[in-house]
């Protein structure tokens, strides 16, 4: 089977995007994408970003069925809006595969409980998924992207990323971990964590799975997008392909695409 993850960066690339998603589609069997807006108003834009991203992509992926996991209602990237829009994660699986169930777990905050657009709550979005005799538990995970204790520091260093260790991400991690735990059947964690490969917050997740980007010799998974690119202290990798054990990986690789401020990893697995 073959998996593709990414942060979608709200569609700003979305002619790309969608070229880069058709283009893929013929040989996939999941699609995970962060940063995910579903909405049904007429509005199709919002500072930026595609209001409904997920019809829209429903439309284009019709041999797929959708799973959308709603973290905050009324708000596009900059904050607060006048008409119906949800963000969050989506899920889409090819309708050839049986899908046993899927799960919401949020793990930062809970649904609608952001104070502004530093503190989005982070809801993990799980689908469990049978292929004959064998299940799979693959789980879509956006990490908080700046908790409240890095506000000060971003403020006076303006190269700080905020991808370290903060209380709310060790307990984002502990909540994640907790969950992971309770999946028996052969798991896949993937997505766009917003956390250093150097932190304990990523080592509680990592530690008794393998990391793929680490296996693998990726040495960034941002595109020349990001604003942050040729910043001091530009934390390359962020997003990640974790899988426990009894999953048989058969190819990992991150293309240089520029469809978003994020690469996208892809999964061939059995």
């Amino acid at each position: 089977m073959r998996l593709i993850t990414l942060n979608t960066f709200g569609g700003k690339c979305y002619e790309p995007l969608l070229e880069f998603i058709k283009q893929e589609t013929p040989t996939t069997d999941l699609f995970l994408f962060q940063e995910m807006f579903r909405s049904n108003s007429d509005a199709t834009e919002s500072r930026g970003i595609r209001t409904n991203m997920f019809g829209e992509f429903s439309q284009i992926l019709p041999e797929f069925e959708g799973f959308f996991a709603a973290e905050q209602d009324g708000w596009d990237f900059e904050g607060k809006v006048d008409f119906d829009i949800s963000a969050g994660q989506a899920t889409f699986v090819r309708k050839s595969i049986q899908v046993l169930s899927t799960e919401e777990t949020f793990v930062y905050r809970e649904r609608n409980g952001a104070v502004d657009t530093k503190t989005i709550p982070s809801v993990l979005l799980c689908t469990r998924i049978a292929m004959g005799p064998k299940t799979f538990s693959i789980s879509n995970l956006h990490g908080l992207a700046h908790p409240p204790e890095t506000l000060a520091k971003l403020h006076k260093e303006p190269h700080f990323l905020g991808h370290r260790d903060t209380p709310d991400r060790l307990l984002q991690s502990e909540k994640v971990l907790e969950f992971l735990k309770g999946e028996k059947e052969p798991k896949i964690i993937c997505g766009d964590f917003n956390l250093r490969p150097d932190t304990q917050s990523f080592a509680l997740l990592a530690e008794h799975m393998r990391n793929l980007v680490e296996e693998f010799s990726i040495e960034r998974t941002r595109s020349r997008l990001s604003k942050h690119f040729n910043k001091k202290d530009f934390d390359a990798v962020v997003d990640y392909i974790l899988v426990s054990h009894d999953v048989a990986v058969e190819r990992f690789e991150v293309p240089n695409v520029e469809i978003s401020d994020h690469l996208p990893l892809i999964l061939e697995f059995h």
